[in-house]
């Protein structure tokens, strides 16, 4: 893969954000959850209010031309970050990570199952975290038990 260029999303990142949300959600999200929630989902399509609501404030991670990666800040707190599936591995993530915590990521909610992952990334890089939580109860977080808290540290703590 060429360059990752980390960018401000833009309205024509829209259907790209949809595709990529939407598979993120199936491979991270649909299989810790019961066929309800799932046919929910299918239902509801949540990712598409969650664009439309926010597109202007996602940042992109983008390689030849193709949207591989969003997060989404807001103040101190990472909302989001999502890396395609088929991206995974390539250093997406990291420089995802990287410009949220330099642009003042501080904190930033994982499932349990995908806190290792979130571990793994950061040993060794640039940044680094600290567990404060269990249980961090989000505005819109339906499985709550199942979250942990991170502290991300500033780039001055490195």
């Amino acid at each position: 893969m060429s360059d990752i260029l980390v960018r401000q999303a833009r309205r024509e990142d829209r259907e790209a954000l949809l595709a990529l949300l939407e598979r993120s959600w199936r491979a991270h999200w649909a299989p810790h959850v019961d066929a309800t929630a799932v046919a929910r989902f299918d239902e509801q399509m949540p990712v598409e209010a969650y664009v439309d609501g926010y597109l202007e404030r996602f940042r992109v991670a983008e390689g030849d031309g193709v949207v591989l990666g969003m997060y989404h800040l807001e103040g101190d707190h990472l909302h989001a970050i999502h890396v395609d599936v088929s991206a995974i591995g390539s250093g997406v993530g990291r420089a995802l990570m990287d410009e949220a915590e330099a642009t003042g990521a501080r904190k930033l909610e994982v499932r349990k199952s995908r806190a290792r992952v979130l571990c793994q990334a950061r040993v060794g890089g640039s940044g680094g975290i600290s567990r404060y939580g269990n249980g961090f109860s989000g505005a819109n977080h339906r499985h709550e038990a199942d979250l942990v808290a991170f502290r991300l540290r500033s780039a001055d703590a490195r």
